[in-house]
């Protein structure tokens, strides 16, 4: 009398035969990531912020936070300042291997 072995089994007892005779597994290494902080001036309008947004985007940075803060900006010359509130973006992506 021959003996049945259900087909689940048998699938099951192959696999772990097969898996048991390779190489073993290495443990990933965890991610490594950069970060980036960019501020953006109370005059910014939400185009200008939009823009800004989407190159750094394209460019694989996730953003993962923001903030609202009091700023003094000087856009280039000292007598230009603005003050007011602005907002700070805060960005991550993983470090890029080398």
């Amino acid at each position: 009398m021959k003996h049945s072995i259900p087909l689940a089994l048998a699938i099951a007892l192959a696999l772990a035969a097969a898996g048991s005779h390779g190489a073993p597994a290495t443990p990933a290494s965890p991610p490594v990531y950069e970060y980036r902080v960019v501020s953006f001036s109370p005059a910014a309008s939400p185009d200008q912020i939009e823009a800004a947004l989407n190159q750094l985007g394209g460019e694989g940075w996730e953003l993962v936070g923001v903030r609202s803060a009091r700023f003094l900006f000087a856009p280039g010359k000292p007598d230009r300042r603005v003050e007011g509130e602005g907002v700070q973006a805060f960005f991550k992506r993983r470090q890029q291997l080398k």
